[in-house]
Order: C-alpha cells, then structure tokens, then sequence
C-alpha cells in the first residue's frame, strides 16, 4: 500500500468544492463509487447529523423575514438586472444564504424566503428548489429541503400537499424553521442514507451542499465546524492508504511529469556501479590491521523554547461583558422589542396590543430566550418546541428553568461580589426574577432606561412606582457565564 500526499487534498477538490462539482456533473457517479469504496453507513450518517448541526448554527447567526407569507413564485427581477446591487450588500456567503436548508439569496436586512429565488441559476445548480412542485400548500407549512432533510418513504399525507417530495413542517414564524426540520429528519435518518447509497445525484447535491457549509464554516468558526471537518478528514484519509491503481480509478487523470525515458535514466543512476573483481596479491608477511581512530562528535546545542504566554483567566466582568454583547442575547433582545406588543403563548407570539401588562410576563421572556438559543439544550432533552415549566409562575423561574444545568445560567445575587446588585444596576441582557405578588414577574434589561415583558417601561418593576417598590422583591439577575 502506498501513501500519495497529494491524494488528500484531490480527493477534497473532487469531493467538496462545488466548482468541481459544477464542471464535473456529468461524471456524477464518481463521487458516488467513491463512498462506496472507502465509507460505511454510519460515517455517511455522522456527517449527515453534523451538517444539519452545523445548518442549526448557522440559523441562529441569520436574520429572517418578521412576517410569514404563503409559499408563492414571486421573483425580485432586480437581481437579475442589478446583480451587484445587492450582493454589495450581502450579510451570507457570495449573497446566498440557508433557510430550511434550501439555498437562498441573502438581501441587505434578512435571508430571503427560497420561493422568491427558486429560478435562479446558480442556486438551481445545488439541486432541487423551492418551486411550485415542493409547496405545502399552507402559510403556516413549509417544505425542509429534501436535499438535505430526505423524503419519508410513510409520509404524512395530512401534513401537507405533495407528502412524497419531503417533510413538511407547522410554523409560527421563520426563526426556526431549520431546527425543526432537523428534529422530524433524525427520525428518518436511517432512510435517507440508505436512500443516499443508491442515489447517484442526490448524492452529489448533498456533497454540494456540504461543500458551502464548509465555506461558511472558513467565515464564521461554528461550534460544530471543527467536529465535520475533523470527521471528514478522519474518513478520508482511507481512501489515502490506497493502492496507486485505485486511486486511479476515482482521481482525475494527470499526466505524469516524467516519460519513459527519464524513468529509466532515474533507475540507472540509482542501480550501483559493478566492481571489478580485485586482483590477488601475494603477501610474504601479515599485514597489521590499521587501529581505527575515534571519531568525536560534537553535542548539539540545545536552545530552551520559551515557555508560552499564559492567557489570564477571565474574571467575572469579562464574562458578563461578553454575554451581554453575544450574538444571541442580542437576538434575545431583538425578539423581546418584537413580541411586547402583541399576545405570546407556548405556539407563537401574533396579534397586537397595547402596551399594558396581562400577566404573561414569563411567556413572552421565554421567547424571547427561544431566539437566542439558550433554551435550545432544554428543549431537546425534553423533546418540545417550547420550553415547558413545571409552573408557570414568574417567580419560580429560577428554580424551575434558569437553574437548570441544560440551560446554565448563573444567579449573580449568589456570588460574592454582586450579591446586593440593584436591578438599576444589572448588566444588559440580565433576566430579572421577583418575587411578592401570586406569581412574581420576571423581565428582561434590554438597554439603560429599558425593561421588556409582556410590557415595556424605562424603569424595573421594583422601581416603577411606590406599590411595586414594596410589593416586588428581586431574587435572580440571570447571566450565562460559561
């Protein structure tokens, strides 16, 4: 067995480029004979699992449409015009971006519905598009991406038009959409590898799709990222341990740099030169043996390595800082400015209403914790789109959820340097729980002089007026601090 140390790296433009994958799809049975050859179906599954982990990552960075539309072939035919335009402006990766798993065009504020942009030619180069033959046929329903989520051989054929071209999904809004589609598809995973096995084109779509997940993972370190690239390189290099003939077989025929000829002058430099046979000579006495001299060596010099810098330890401040300005607290307060005006319940936040309190202040606090993704870990584990409490008073919030190491928030009223921390004082993005009262309240510093629940006022509740100065008690300033 010989190891080629170009093979590796053929191998990944083969495979994982979609540029390869573009000017190869005629010979779309290579990759297909090359998953056969070197990787089993439980490899094949790990990295199914770990692109819609990664897809799962990546929705939580996207910012979606606020409104729901129904499926519908509606065209921005300014991007054909003005291309440019637009992809100035892009926040995805060349203007493309994921929604449900399909591709998409990433405008200036959101990541656009895949419908609008299932004619364009270089997104119908990945594979199947949100056309008119993948509607649900519902506002709320939307179609995961066969692509990437498969398609049940027993689909619902309540859920939905068209239950053969792939899993359909009930909505409230768009911000997880791929994560939903990802909890129906593990549970048809073993179908769509076997299906993947004997499907030569859908095979290569889905390495297309791979092939810009991974691009999206050399743009934005995801925590995923290194767990498919690890993996996809671990199972490659088999196909590095092959023989030269096999190889063959599945690369892209190179010419070699040398001929025939330059071969053979090669081997007969390297061939030794024939000694001729030493003549005898007569000796009339012995020859002494020359005693051989020893040969001292002189030790190397060995330069110590300077001992590496050591990164202080972050303090509590830094942590603190570093929550309050994550990505997903500020999706969290994105979602608390959105849903204070309108009436939040364990399916969705819809409707409007004024800005006055109904006492469902914890409700709209967990969605707006939903968006930024702390409840996921929490939901999973139950196996719920909501995170359930086994109260639903604000005032247990603490004990019932934030406490809770799958969520992994930290009460900082119990550490020793913000035990007396006023709720004036709480950092940006602090969950704020109360007790006093039935049920308490519980709400969310979204800024200075701002404080959002199912209503929003510049000052914290225990600061708003004289009778909730003394009728709520702080008892949680709530920070992930991992």
């Amino acid at each position: 067995m010989q190891h080629s140390k170009g093979l590796i790296p053929l191998l990944f433009i083969l495979l994982f480029s979609s540029g390869s994958f573009a000017d190869e799809i005629s010979h779309l049975e290579n990759p297909l004979q090359f998953f056969k050859k070197y990787y089993t179906k439980e490899q094949l599954k790990e990295i199914h699992k770990l692109n819609m982990k990664v897809l799962v990552e990546i929705e939580k960075k996207t910012k979606y449409p606020p409104k729901m539309e129904k499926e519908q072939a509606r065209i921005n035919w300014m991007k054909y015009a003005f291309p440019l335009i637009n992809s100035a402006n892009a926040l995805g990766i060349n203007g493309r971006c994921f929604f449900g798993g399909w591709m998409t065009d990433q405008g200036k504020t959101w990541c656009h519905e895949p419908w609008r942009y299932s004619e364009v030619q270089d997104i119908k180069d990945f594979g199947p598009t949100y056309n008119s033959e993948y509607f649900c046929g519902g506002k709320n329903l939307f179609r995961c991406n066969p692509t990437i989520f498969g398609m049940p051989k027993k689909p619902n054929p309540k859920l939905g038009r068209n239950p053969d071209r792939g899993i359909c999904i009930k909505i409230s809004s768009y911000d997880h959409v791929t994560r939903k589609c990802t909890e129906q598809a593990m549970k048809y995973l073993d179908e769509f590898v076997e299906e993947l096995e004997k499907d030569s084109k859908g095979l290569s779509s889905f390495l297309k799709h791979t092939a810009e997940i991974l691009r999206y993972c050399e743009v934005d370190k995801l925590d995923y990222c290194a767990k498919l690239k690890e993996y996809l390189e671990l199972v490659t290099k088999k196909a590095a341990e092959c023989e030269k003939a096999q190889a063959g077989e599945l690369l892209p025929k190179v010419d070699p740099p040398l001929d025939a000829d330059d071969l053979d002058k090669i081997v007969i430099k390297l061939e030794p030169t024939p000694t001729p046979a030493p003549t005898p000579v007569k000796v009339d006495k012995p020859i002494p043996t020359p005693i051989p001299t020893a040969v001292v060596t002189p030790t190397p010099v060995v330069t110590p390595k300077p001992e590496p810098t050591k990164k202080p330890e972050p303090t509590l401040d830094d942590k603190i800082a570093k929550y309050s300005n994550s990505y997903g607290t500020q999706k969290m307060i994105e979602r608390m400015r959105e849903t204070f005006t309108k009436n939040c319940s364990d399916k969705g936040c819809i409707g409007s209403k004024t800005n006055i309190p109904t006492g469902n202040c914890w409700r709209h606090v967990k969605h707006g914790v939903m968006a930024g993704g702390y409840a996921r870990v929490y939901m999973e584990d139950l196996k719920v789109d909501y995170p359930y409490t086994r109260t639903a008073s604000a005032k247990y919030a603490g004990r019932d959820f934030f406490d809770d190491p799958k969520v992994g928030f930290t009460n900082l009223l119990k550490t020793e340097k913000y035990k007396n921390m006023s709720s004036t004082d709480a950092p940006k993005g602090a969950v704020l729980v109360y007790e006093g009262g039935a049920h308490g309240h519980i709400e969310v510093k979204t800024a200075d002089k701002e404080y959002i629940s199912d209503f929003r006022e510049s000052n914290p509740i225990d600061a708003s007026n004289p009778y909730r100065r003394t009728t709520r008690k702080l008892i949680g300033v709530y920070v992930k601090i991992d």
